[in-house]
């Protein structure tokens, strides 16, 4: 019974730590540098950290979560991930949600760094560090 108990709660334990998908322990190097970028390049201008709809999309709640985007004139579906979010800010034109497709995102000549800093803070945004 008590073997029996045991195994039930490691198995619960890691059935409960895969379920989780809110990020928590992604390494975010400096979270403030993206954000005062964020305020003074102008993506504040557009973009909600809050879930008010702007111009852009809303950039909380958005981490690791499917989205319909419109590529050539075709939809994809994608999923928001560093990555996606480097393509975003290296070439805004490539792809854009579809709820904005004909929103255009300004190209903002950003070094690798910055586009570091700004992956960084929306990352953040979308975990439970704040």
């Amino acid at each position: 019974m008590l073997k029996s108990l045991f195994v039930f709660l490691i198995i619960m334990a890691f059935a409960g730590c895969r379920g989780n998908k809110k990020v928590e322990s992604i390494h975010i190097a400096d979270p403030e540098k993206g954000e005062a970028l964020f305020n003074t390049v102008g993506c504040a201008a557009c973009h909600s950290v809050s879930g008010e709809k702007k111009y852009g999309p809303s950039l909380n709640s958005i981490l690791d979560k499917e989205v319909v985007v419109i590529r050539n004139g075709t939809s994809y579906t994608v999923r928001v991930d560093r990555e996606y979010i480097r393509r975003s800010l290296q070439d805004p034109g490539f792809e854009t949600v579809n709820s904005f497709e004909r929103r255009k995102m300004p190209h903002l000549n950003l070094s690798a760094e910055e586009i570091d800093n700004l992956i960084d803070y929306i990352i953040f945004l979308n975990t439970d560090s704040q």
